[in-house]
């Protein structure tokens, strides 16, 4: 699969060495976690033919990958001073 890293971080993803560690990654369950980690706003890929189809979109559709909801209301509100601060409950 693909997900973004803060996404992934929750599931002990290191954004820093772009990898998860190595006693994760040695763990039975480990083929379950995203292979592809990209930055927020980093493009995925086009949508396929099908996806196109079924949804009604156009063939020319791409998917970019996106963010947590936490990080997108700290995004959306527009923090732009030392000291502000953003609450995101839920």
């Amino acid at each position: 699969g693909v997900s973004d890293y803060n996404n992934a971080l929750k599931l002990g993803y290191d954004p820093e060495t772009e990898a998860y560690p190595d006693w994760l990654v040695s763990q039975p369950y480990a083929s379950a976690l995203p292979q592809t980690v990209l930055a927020p706003g980093d493009l995925v890929a086009c949508i396929s033919p099908e996806a196109s189809d079924r949804f009604q979109l156009s063939k020319s559709t791409v998917v970019y990958a996106g963010t947590t909801d936490s990080i997108a209301a700290f995004l959306a509100a527009n923090v732009t001073q030392v000291g502000q601060a953003v609450t995101s409950l839920g």
